[in-house]
């Protein structure tokens, strides 16, 4: 007799939750896409800041007569996020090209130059490097989102089930928090330094702030960056004050710090988790950075 196998049904497509724009306040505004994109067209931009973070997928887009292409950025060791802050200093028309309908996830924020004013960025030392970026048209910047923002970004996308008036505030406070950050890493602090090594030590903290290189060593390092590692590590002291590892390891338990005032974690996860095999070791380190006991902090 005959064995009847039935065809395997086909995977559901895994759900969207479309596009939302979410005006934040007065010259903020997010764009949040979820969505499968074969959409193409074309728009008039007023002088703005475009920050774009992809979570999935890819985009090649015109400002002007000028090809952009977000999406992954491929390095040495493999394929990476990226983060992009684009500046549009005069009037221009933007165009989307899709020619194939893809996936994509991404968190759009554009800021227009009455909130910046509003943000107190004057002719200082200190912001000179923001306000040249923001003048020139179609300057652009682009760098590896940390662990943080990635965070952020998905919880733009996501967010936490709140009143409408709360969810509102949370979503703003992740946009300024992404904002702040994008404009943060455009300055370039008087390290002492020369400035290529100064912008190097910039990229390098970038680098470990995004969790990818967790597992590198200090050859890699240097390597990525194309300097000795001595010059690696006496670059990076003088830029911020410690060791590449004492850097690291107080990053690590920074984030430990975060997952148990969430209470979702236990101490010993915690531990694992910051690159500790011993609870007693690492409750020791958190003791001397944060004054206070694992247990102590955790929600």
């Amino acid at each position: 007799m005959p064995i009847s196998i039935a065809a395997p049904k086909p995977r559901p497509a895994p759900s969207r939750l479309g596009r939302r724009v979410i005006a934040l306040r007065d010259g903020l505004t997010a764009h949040c896409s979820d969505t499968v994109h074969a959409h193409q067209g074309q728009q008039l931009l007023e002088p703005h800041l475009d920050l774009v973070l992809m979570l999935e997928g890819e985009a090649d887009v015109h400002y002007g007569r000028q090809p952009f292409h977000f999406g992954m950025q491929r390095t040495r060791s493999g394929m990476r996020h990226e983060a992009v802050l684009l500046s549009v200093a005069e009037p221009d028309v933007f165009t989307r090209h899709a020619p194939a309908a893809r996936p994509e996830r991404k968190i759009s924020i554009a800021i227009a130059p009455a909130w910046l004013d509003a943000c107190g960025l004057d002719d200082q030392p200190a912001h000179r490097d923001i306000l040249a970026f923001c003048g020139r048209h179609l300057a652009i910047s682009r760098w590896q989102p940390s662990a943080r923002q990635l965070a952020l970004a998905e919880q733009l996308l996501q967010p936490d089930t709140l009143v409408p008036a709360l969810a509102r505030l949370q979503q703003e406070s992740h946009a300024i928090e992404l904002v702040s950050g994008a404009l943060g890493q455009l300055a370039v602090p008087d390290t002492g330094l020369p400035r290529i090594a100064s912008q190097r030590m910039q990229r390098l903290r970038q680098l470990l702030d995004s969790g990818h290189a967790d597992e590198w060593s200090l050859p890699m390092l240097a390597s990525e960056f194309g300097v000795a590692v001595n010059t690696l590590q006496q670059h990076f002291k003088q830029a911020f004050g410690c060791t590449v590892f004492d850097y690291q390891r107080r990053r690590r338990l920074q984030a430990a710090r975060a997952e148990l005032a969430t209470g979702r974690v236990s101490v010993t996860e915690a531990a694992l988790n910051a690159g500790y095999n011993s609870p007693a070791n690492f409750a020791t380190a958190f003791r001397r950075a944060f004054g206070i006991s694992p247990r102590d902090c955790r929600g």
